[in-house]
């Protein structure tokens, strides 16, 4: 080889790299030159005799690339030679080198060692070290040298930086479980040694060789400290190649095993972090490493706080816990109070990384350690007192140039406190998805704590360790309420801000819905004095907003903040006063039920709040044309509507079987004041439509209100009878007009469900008719308009359709087995009128899309069997046409819209997907395949499979992959081709080729789709797919031949999937099924590609293995299929789309040797 001639089109290469016009061919010879055979020698040459760094950094690459690869086919000593003569070309010119270069040369060096680890012996490892600890005990550059290696190896060995040079994921384990129980100690020894040598000998800052490698040093052992050990279910089938580029190291906490106590369980080792940053806390790149080092050791954990009993088994070694968090708390007071006493919070201080990092460490504290652990130690209460102050600080500069960190550390804060404050019955299970589920609840840990005590008395036994649980609760008691007052004021004074800013498009209960949970756990530790504060303050402003209502102009111009005063404060007595109702009926909680228990009967606090702000929704609710509706907001109307909505669902309608006090009862029971309270709400609701009958917020929260009245049975029958209710539903329907286009459905489907459980006849028809006719009245004084062609295409034309459409998708919503035939009557008499409308706004996407949601919805919705033969007919009947018309609209159409609403463009589409979805599903859902063929030959007027195989015709030729980007309507189009090859596989072969083929590829699609959902749905399609054709060949014996091109296609894509690609292991039921299926059908196919796969493998003992596997895999999936019934369930999987289920015992052989197969091939198949 002509080594000058290489190099100069090597080098000419690089060149071309750095020009766009020519970058592409400059990497076609890169890639070429890293495949030529025995390049090293060439590679060496080049490095050593260019004189351009950017030449020495893509030659080193290269290295770095091929020396993986051709390891085994170099000599050893050849290897040994490249990586020591690389090493020692940094050494000797490392101030010469660029950084970049010099970097990637060690790396370089760090992917040979780690290429060679399990074949080196132990004295050629110890060789190697050697030579390192000579660098580090060298002249600066030498030690430089030494400890860049030690990291770029640190990397090299750990979970997620190591480099892609295409070695398999076993490789991998291996390499970094035999690093981690050898050489890692070492190296975290000799790093342990260089930092207590310079804090003894003082840091040179002032000299930047030297400091550089100190941090270089901290830096490492930041690493090991994160690091992320080899555990013993890591296995190819749940591991995976990561990189983790969007999370923070100190996210993850410390898991050491029992083999690290003696190196890291250490008081020494927590002083000197603690003292190495508090002398480096001015050096900001040393601090951040430092500061990551601390937040680790704070969340030490693992068996490395176990110990060996007399069995040999690991225990928990809870003493050896105290010790280590007393050391580390006693060592964390220092720093935090001096934070506290020190910080200014000026937002030029840069004190920011460092708070953030204080609460960090107080979290992972608190987080890894039990109450019996940190609750023993002395030093634990005036870290709460210090953490409580640290809270306080936080919550007070949310308001003004420091919030941006301070806003972060009080969220972490106040979900810490949050934490230990709840206890196993104040939060619903629906709500307990904020942060704070992470923190283990201080009351619950107590209350344990006390059962073991109690527990051990009773046998005999001596108590454990005790401590003083009422000194705890006292101090908890105290710092919660200041906590919860802090946060309150700050709040309000961030209200007086947010006036004159400008308005967040998210409101502010989902917005800061994670504080407001949290201060509202937080303010239930002391109820009493919780409810007094917010008591106090809105019982001013309301007073406030009385004198400015009558004409007061100091509190008048005050209007702005007293409103958003009131908004905030009825957001925090809703969360302190109720859970949320999603889910089940939320209890009172505990602790203000024990408080209303014991407070007078008319001196109620719990009552006296809520009925406070009953009195605020009052007098808010003014008319109209007053004076003081200038002075009145939407969003105050919302939010006290709001409150109403979250209270009404524990409050409303009590009684003493919900362990409920008599103050509660008499005030909101049913047969007390609930009634009264029931028919004021209304009374307000329809004075605060009337006032704001323009606003869509306020509105939608109106219809919140009564969904949630429609889902409590007690207050749904009391509106039924309410003369009240009656009248406000007769206003709103009579204002449809007035309404925005947004409530239309929302409330038509609202008074639908609630009308549909009224026990009298009687007044369910009047509610029933009140609605069709209402809605009729809209539809008919469009339809009959007698310009109505000359005028459809204006805005307000338009708007009025939509809203008309809106309100009959919202009555087909509100259909179930009760209601039926009322609300298909009502819909049908229209079927035609529809269509013509879909005909008439053939390009106003979104009319069509809400005609499409009428049938879309009253599909899905109705009880078929309530249906008449001759209604059913209609329906399909009229779904036909719709279709033909929409086919029709279709051609010739452009979509344009706007980028950042792209998704709407194709909602049309979406709901054809899914009416068709539940067309199929609603006919042949839950039935055996032989019954679905007798169905299907029973042939009406109208035959359903022709509209739905007419509308799949319609549909899948406008889906791109562009849409299937869009995860709602990728989903509904999964499942459309789903329920089509479930119920209609012998009538694909009727579709075009350019069809069915687009509906294979959308399968593999789905296959390999990041929604769990979507690719659950392919698998099921796939395994029908395939055990119909396995079905037909076992039947008839003749096999569908037209399948057999998707079938293989399928088939390798699974295998694939399986075998080289990054895997949820969460669908391995479902893959595995489709696997199965295929396997069964096309088992020539099959055994091809296993075979090339074997043959495929570089080295013979992996060709073996795989070999010997596949033989294992096959033997089960043949046993498997000649179970005795197995055939049978087999063929109700067709339709069904899974095989057996988790439980199957048939099955389960199968599942084993599978989830064998792949621990034992992936390891090797996959590389990196």
């Amino acid at each position: 080889m002509d080594y000058q001639a290489a190099q100069a089109r090597f080098e000419q290469a690089c060149t071309e790299m750095t020009h766009s016009a020519t970058r592409e061919a400059g990497t076609k010879v890169m890639l070429e030159f890293r495949s030529t055979q025995n390049v090293l020698p060439l590679c060496k040459h080049i490095f050593e005799t260019t004189q351009r760094d950017d030449v020495r950094f893509h030659v080193v690459t290269a290295i770095k690339e091929v020396a993986a690869r051709e390891y085994a086919l170099h000599p050893k000593a050849e290897i040994h030679g490249l990586r020591d003569w690389l090493l020692e070309y940094v050494v000797g010119k490392y101030e010469l080198l660029p950084p970049y270069v010099r970097n990637s040369t060690l790396s370089t060096v760090a992917v040979i060692v780690k290429r060679g680890w399990l074949e080196e012996s132990g004295p050629d490892k110890e060789a190697f070290f050697g030579r390192i600890l000579g660098l580090l005990n060298g002249e600066i550059t030498h030690r430089q040298t030494g400890v860049s290696l030690l990291s770029y190896m640190l990397d090299e060995f750990s979970s997620d930086r190591s480099s892609a040079v295409g070695l398999p994921y076993d490789f991998h384990i291996k390499s970094r479980r035999s690093f981690e129980e050898g050489e890692l100690r070492h190296i975290f020894r000799i790093l342990v040694q260089i930092i207590q040598h310079t804090l003894q000998a003082g840091p040179k800052i002032d000299n930047p060789p030297e400091f550089d490698f100190f941090t270089m040093s901290v830096a490492a052992m930041e690493k090991i400290l994160g690091w992320d050990f080899v555990k013993p279910c890591d296995n190819a089938l749940q591991g995976r190649f990561e990189r983790r580029q969007h999370i923070r190291d100190y996210l993850i906490t410390a898991d050491f095993p029992i083999s690290w106590r003696e190196f890291i369980v250490r008081p020494d080792i927590i002083d000197m972090f603690f003292q190495l940053h508090h002398t480096m806390e001015e050096h900001d790149r040393l601090s951040d490493h430092t500061r990551q080092c601390l937040i680790h050791l704070a969340g030490l954990h693992g068996s490395v706080f176990c110990s060996a009993n007399a069995n040999g088994l690991l225990v928990e070694d809870q003493d050896g816990q105290r010790g280590y968090v007393a050391h580390f708390l006693k060592a964390f007071l220092k720093p935090l109070s001096r934070f506290l006493s020190t910080t200014t919070f000026d937002p030029d201080s840069g004190y920011g990384p460092e708070l953030i990092g204080i609460t960090s460490m107080a979290k992972r504290v608190l987080q890894n350690f039990p109450l019996t652990v940190t609750g023993a130690v002395p030093e634990f209460l005036p870290f709460l007192n210090e953490l409580g102050k640290l809270t306080v600080t936080c919550s007070r500069n949310t308001v003004g140039d420091s919030e941006e960190f301070c806003t972060e550390a009080a969220d972490e804060l106040l979900d810490l406190w949050a934490g230990l404050s709840k206890d196993r019955t104040q939060v619903a299970d629906s709500e307990s998805s904020f942060r704070s589920v992470s923190c283990i609840s201080l009351v619950r840990q107590i209350e344990d704590y006390m059962h073991e005590q109690t527990a051990l008395r009773t046998t005999g036994a001596t108590p454990g360790l005790t401590f003083d649980l009422a000194t705890l609760m006292t101090f908890l008691t105290s710092v919660a309420y200041h906590v919860f007052d802090t946060y309150v004021d700050s709040r309000l004074e961030l209200a007086k801000l947010s006036v004159e800013d400008e308005v967040d498009n998210m409101k502010d209960e989902y917005l800061y819905e994670d504080q407001l949970l949290a201060v509202a756990l937080i303010g239930r530790v002391e109820p009493g004095k919780s409810i007094a504060k917010l008591q106090q303050l809105i019982t001013d402003r309301m007073a406030r907003l009385h004198e400015a209502f009558a004409g007061n102009q100091e509190q008048a111009s005050q209007i702005p903040i007293l409103l958003e005063h009131i908004h905030w404060l009825s957001l925090l007595s809703g969360h302190l006063l109720a859970d949320s109702g999603r889910g089940e009926k939320p209890e009172i909680p505990r602790t203000l039920r024990g408080l209303s228990l014991h407070s007078g009967i008319d001196a109620d606090p719990v009552v006296t709040l809520a009925m406070t702000l009953f009195k605020f929704l009052k007098l808010v609710s003014v008319e109209p044309d007053s004076p003081q509706f200038a002075l009145c907001s939407p969003l105050v109307s919302e939010t006290l509507l709001w409150f109403v909505e979250r209270w009404t669902e524990t409050y409303l309608f009590l009684d003493s079987r919900e362990a409920a006090s008599p103050s509660l009862v008499r005030a909101f029971g049913r047969q007390q004041g609930g009634e009264h309270v029931l028919d004021f709400i209304l009374t307000m609701v329809q004075k605060t439509f009337v006032l704001w009958h323009g606003e869509t917020d306020v509105l939608i929260q109106v219809v919140n209100l009564l969904n949630a009245f429609s889902r409590n049975t007690e207050v749904r029958n009391a509106l039924l009878v309410s003369e009240t209710f009656q009248g406000m539903i007769s206003f709103f329907l009579d204002n449809l007009s007035r309404l925005p286009a947004d409530v239309h459905s929302p409330l038509i489907e609202n008074i639908a469900t609630i009308a549909t459980h009224a026990t009298s006849a009687d007044v369910r028809s009047r509610y029933f008719t009140g609605l069709s006719n209402a809605i009729e009245k809209r539809l008919l004084g469009i339809l009959n308009h007698p310009q109505f062609l000359q005028i459809y295409q204006l805005p307000e034309n338009i708007e009025s359709v939509m809203s008309t459409m809106e309100m009959y998708g919202g009555l087909a919503l509100a259909a179930d087995e009760s209601n039926t035939k009322e609300i298909f009557a009502t819909i049908s008499k229209y079927f035609d009128a529809f269509i013509k409308l879909l005909e008439v706004y053939r390009n106003v996407t979104e009319v069509e899309k809400y005609i499409l949601l009428v049938f879309a919805n009253l599909i899905r919705c109705q009880s078929f069997e309530e249906l008449t033969p001759a209604d059913c007919q209609k329906l399909y009947a009229a779904v036909f046409e719709l279709l033909k018309t929409y086919a029709k609209n279709e051609v010739g159409k452009t979509r344009v819209l706007q980028a950042e609403r792209e998704e709407e463009l194709y909602e049309d589409v979406s709901c054809i997907l899914e009416l068709l979805a539940q067309l199929m599903a609603s006919q042949y859902e839950g039935l055996a395949w032989s019954d679905i063929l007798v169905k299907r030959k029973n042939k009406a007027t109208v035959d359903v499979a022709d509209v739905i195989f007419y509308g799949v015709n319609v549909v899948i030729p406008l889906i791109t992959d562009q849409m299937l980007q869009f995860p709602e309507l990728c989903k509904d189009y999964i499942s459309l081709v789903s329920n089509l090859v479930r119920y209609f596989p012998d009538k694909l072969s009727c579709l075009p080729s350019e069809l069915l083929s687009s509906l294979v590829r959308s399968l593999e699609f789905g296959m390999h789709n990041a929604i769990s959902e979507v690719a659950r749905s392919a698998f099921e399609a796939v395994t029908a797919l395939a055990l119909f054709g396995w079905d037909e060949q076992a039947n008839s014996g003749i096999s569908p031949e037209f399948l057999h091109p998707y079938l293989d296609r399928l088939l390798q894509q699974t295998l694939e999937m399986f075998l080289f690609r990054d895997f949820d292991s969460g669908l391995m039921e479902s893959a595995g099924e489709a696997l199965f299926g295929l396997a069964l059908s096309r088992g020539d196919q099959y055994n091809t590609l296993t075979q090339h796969l074997i043959s495929q493998q570089s080295q013979p003992h992996f060709a073996r293995r795989l070999s010997d596997a596949l033989q294992t895999l096959n033997t089960a999936i043949a046993e498997t299929a000649q179970t005795p019934g197995a055939a049978e369930r087999l063929r109700i999987a067709r339709v069904e789309g899974f095989i057996g289920g988790p439980s199957a015992a048939w099955f389960s052989r199968y599942r084993e040797r599978l989830e064998a197969f792949l621990m034992d091939v992936r390891g090797f198949l996959r590389v990196k």
